[in-house]
């Protein structure tokens, strides 16, 4: 009886613990990428607790013990919301997922994947490698119009710049679509690059409200494999204030 009540005892303690800390987190239907698992997770950092990282048997890192709490839950469910998506493949188990040079996450054997987040919501993106080459995946607040101004030029070219405003979307809107999308090439790219490249090195020549479907192009060699004028295809969403793209 003893053991049956401490079960419960320690079955409402877990619960505690991860209370008012996830809010929510589900599975995202990304059209036209067969065999692509993300995963979002809301969380609220008021309820961050370092009790966490054993809840949700995510290993805590030493490179984040001096770093702020935003960071550590920054962390914490970006790793969360990738265990979730592993799970999805068929891996199961997997608490480590270390992070290698420049902060790129390092995967399970076989398998690709890409995290982004912000002070309340994480994605994350994975895929064996045998379906895809490359994964990148990035999640930005929509810039106001002044903004957009102000950045435009270190963000695209006029060719560029004439497309978005000829888009469905209000140039703010897909300037944000743009630098996000930017953002997911970078991120698919750089493990394979391994050093840093601009906005400039690539080009988006379609963007389309309809199927939330680009496409960027290299504008320069970035390897021998990843050369001048190689073509990325991606998919965007736009989520109340904040745009998710994701390039596979």
């Amino acid at each position: 009886m003893m053991q049956v009540n401490r079960q419960i005892y320690n079955d409402v303690a877990s619960s505690n613990l991860s209370s008012g800390f996830i809010l929510d987190h589900e599975k995202i239907e990304v059209p036209n990428f067969i065999n692509l698992c993300v995963y979002a997770c809301q969380y609220d950092v008021n309820f961050y607790n370092e009790d966490l990282f054993n809840h949700f048997n995510i290993v805590y890192p030493k490179h984040i013990s001096q770093a702020v709490n935003k960071r550590k839950a920054e962390y914490l469910t970006g790793r969360y919301s990738a265990s979730l998506a592993l799970k999805h493949l068929g891996i199961t188990g997997f608490a480590d997922i270390p992070t290698g040079r420049h902060r790129c996450p390092i995967w399970p054997h076989n398998v690709l994947g890409s995290i982004t987040h912000n002070h309340c919501k994480a994605y994350a993106a994975v895929a064996y490698c045998t379906d895809y080459h490359y994964i990148g995946i990035d999640y930005e607040k929509i810039i106001t119009m002044e903004t957009a101004e102000n950045i435009r030029s270190m963000i695209v070219n006029e060719d560029e710049a004439e497309l978005l405003m000829c888009s469905s979307f209000n140039f703010a809107l897909a300037l944000t679509i743009l630098f996000s999308a930017k953002e997911s090439l970078f991120k698919a790219l750089y493990p394979f690059v391994g050093q840093y490249f601009d906005f400039s090195a690539a080009s988006i020549i379609s963007v389309f409200d309809k199927d939330k479907s680009f496409e960027l192009q290299l504008n320069q060699s970035l390897n021998n494999r990843l050369i001048k004028g190689s073509r990325f295809k991606g998919w965007f969403s736009v989520e109340s204030n904040h745009v998710l793209t994701i390039i596979a």
